[in-house]
């Protein structure tokens, strides 16, 4: 892939899509899967506000899923991991969770038409998505289709300002900010020189660091846009730019090895940092040597070798991937956004019964909004509002400064030098 030979080239890309933030979008007829049962998803009452009873009938939970190409099968995994776990202790308040899919084709107009069928579908009381492009079409949905969704995308967008049935179930601007704080605090680095994409993530890359220089007394001296499918010859031109810039590091975004390549043809002499896309072992092989000492933050549950032994959530990571391995075998570190959506929707159904109040789409989305640190995911320790639909807790909770350390023919995830092993800093 990416100036390697046509055959890795597309079959690398197919795995790149399957990101950050997250994933998971055409006409998408919906299909029965679920521990909880089957169910025809394209034929549901049309009550957007449909309840579900106080006998103990299933919660149902939708699926948006994109093609494996856009990574859907990790994320239904992961919800399916969490829904299996529950329903084993009894459910959420006694109440079966039940896993219903809807086809998104992997386009953001698919998407939307599939959010639109999950909101007519009378079984279905919230509902999940992933996806590198589509995210915002949904939150601006959202509002019509009355319907909760936990959507994870590296996007501050999503939350930013909020949408009262929209949730955010990752981080945003972090996954690049922390690597300049990284970089200023490892390299004393003022110039940072930027090289991205342009998925709904990638084109707020720059806004972050931008932001996050604010604090630490340092500046974007160049930015470069690129096609994530270019290769490196390609690419020179850009690096060229961000080397004349004089920089103190650059920020290359790793969804694309050709560029790391490019910049040792070029022969970079200063640090290079990055970002999530490297946290899938395929674009880190990929890379390989190119790749060599290269730093990002990745999440704790990719890395439990690199746990502390005092880490809060060392058990949560270490507990829900034993859990995902047993069910599906080999480990897909974007599985946890899945099942932290899972996670927060039975929480919120918990607290309702506690409360002695229905559970339905309305009080399901007023509980998410309302976490007072009672609910823990992968993501650390949750406190939502009105005003901050953010279903994750603090950066350093769920993520550590690693560099990716190669002998030319294997690749690893290794403690960054100098970071700190309790968390990154974002």
């Amino acid at each position: 892939m990416f100036g390697m030979n046509g055959f890795v080239r597309p079959m690398l890309l197919a795995v790149a899509v399957a990101s950050l933030a997250v994933v998971a979008a055409a006409c998408g007829g919906g299909s029965g899967d679920s521990t909880g049962g089957s169910a025809d998803a394209t034929s549901g009452s049309t009550d957007a506000a449909a309840q579900v009873a106080d006998d103990g009938s299933p919660i149902g939970i939708a699926a948006l899923v994109g093609p494996v190409a856009e990574g859907g099968p990790d994320f239904v995994n992961g919800m399916k991991t969490e829904i299996e776990s529950i329903n084993a202790e009894g459910g959420a308040a006694g109440h079966t969770l039940k896993l219903i899919t809807f086809d998104t084709e992997g386009t953001p107009a698919g998407a939307v038409s599939a959010y639109r069928q999950a909101g007519q579908d009378d079984e279905v009381d919230a509902a999940f998505f992933a996806a590198v492009t589509g995210a915002l079409g949904l939150k601006g949905q959202s509002d019509s289709a009355e319907l909760p969704i936990v959507i994870a995308t590296a996007s501050d967008e999503l939350d930013d300002p909020v949408a009262k049935y929209t949730f955010h179930d990752s981080f945003g601007g972090e996954y690049a900010s922390s690597s300049a704080s990284y970089a200023s605090d490892q390299y004393d680095a003022k110039r940072i020189a930027v090289l991205h994409y342009g998925t709904d993530y990638s084109v707020g890359i720059t806004p972050a660091i931008e932001a996050r220089c604010e604090e630490l007394g340092c500046e974007v001296v160049s930015e470069q846009s690129a096609d994530g499918t270019e290769a490196a010859d390609a690419l020179v031109p850009a690096l060229t730019k961000m080397r004349a810039a004089d920089p103190d590091v650059y920020f290359i975004e790793g969804l694309n090895p050709a560029a790391f390549a490019a910049a040792r043809q070029l022969g970079l002499e200063k640090p290079i940092v990055s970002d999530q896309w490297l946290a899938i072992p395929a674009l880190r092989d990929a890379c390989g040597a190119d790749c060599d000492g290269v730093t990002f933050a990745i999440h704790k549950a990719n890395v439990p070798e690199l746990l502390t032994e005092d880490d809060p959530l060392a058990e949560v990571f270490t507990e829900y991937r034993q859990a995902f391995e047993e069910d599906h075998g080999e480990w897909a570190g974007f599985s946890i956004y899945g099942a932290d959506a899972v996670a927060a929707v039975a929480k919120a159904a918990e607290d309702l019964a506690e409360e002695g109040e229905e559970i339905n789409r309305e009080t399901l989305t007023a509980a998410m909004e309302s976490f007072d640190g009672n609910l823990t995911t992968t993501h650390g320790v949750v406190h939502t509002s009105p005003d901050d639909h953010r279903l994750a807790g603090e950066w350093d909770q769920a993520y550590v400064d690693v560099s990716i350390e190669s002998d030319g023919k294997k690749t690893a995830w290794v403690l960054a030098p100098g970071a700190d092993p309790e968390g990154s800093t974002p």
